[in-house]
């Protein structure tokens, strides 16, 4: 299991990604892209192969000069869930199993702000996304 970084396209405007990463859990292989300005995302989304199988959107707002935008995740084009602020999305949990190179426990993940039903409902999709479709 690892992640690189494999594409950096500084000034892609949103037109492409600006960063590519490349995350390889249990031999399969999902492409990280960040989408938006040097210095904002409007979205990232996650795909195997070319399907697009995980986006999470940034709508800014701000309150006191601090961004506390609302978030939509949306797994296989279906909403997850909306929230404001900086929360834990699916990034960094996919994020933490490829650099641990290991799938940590539940436990792990809530000792660091994960509401267990998210993380039940994490793991299910991830399985989708790395299991063969029959």
């Amino acid at each position: 299991m690892s992640i690189r970084e494999i594409e950096d396209n500084l000034y892609s405007k949103g037109k492409k990604p600006h960063i590519v990463w490349e995350i390889n859990i249990s031999g399969k292989i999902l492409y990280m892209e960040r989408f938006g300005s040097f210095c904002f995302w409007n979205y990232i989304r996650v795909r195997k192969d070319k399907t697009e199988v995980y986006k999470i959107t940034l709508d800014h707002k701000y309150f006191k000069n601090r961004d506390i935008g609302e978030r939509t995740e949306f797994f296989f084009n279906q909403p997850l869930r909306k929230y404001k602020g900086d929360q834990f999305s699916f990034i960094e949990y996919l994020s933490i199993i490829a650099e641990q190179e290991r799938f940590p426990e539940p436990q792990e993940f809530i000792k660091i702000g994960l509401d267990i039903k998210i993380e039940k409902q994490y793991r299910k999709y991830l399985q989708d996304i790395l299991l063969p479709k029959n």
